[in-house]
C-alpha cells in the first residue's frame, strides 16, 4: 500500500476521532449548564413556596 495513502487515512481518522471528542466534550458542556440552570430555577421555586407557606401561618 502506498505511503501516502496510510498518511492520508491515519490523517483521517485522527481528525475524525478528535472531531468527536470535541462535540462531545461541548454536548456535555451544555448539558451540565442546562442541569444547573434548572436546578438552580428549582431551588428558587421551593423557596419561594416556603416563602409564602411561612407567610400565610401565623404560628411561625
Amino acid at each position: 500500500m502506498n505511503v501516502t495513502v496510510i498518511l492520508v487515512t491515519a490523517t483521517a481518522i485522527t481528525f475524525f476521532l478528535v472531531g468527536a471528542v470535541l462535540v462531545a466534550t461541548f454536548a456535555m458542556a451544555a448539558l451540565s449548564h442546562n442541569q444547573n440552570r434548572m436546578q438552580r430555577r428549582l431551588r428558587h421555586w421551593q423557596d419561594e413556596a416556603v416563602r409564602l407557606s411561612r407567610a400565610g401561618d401565623p404560628e411561625r
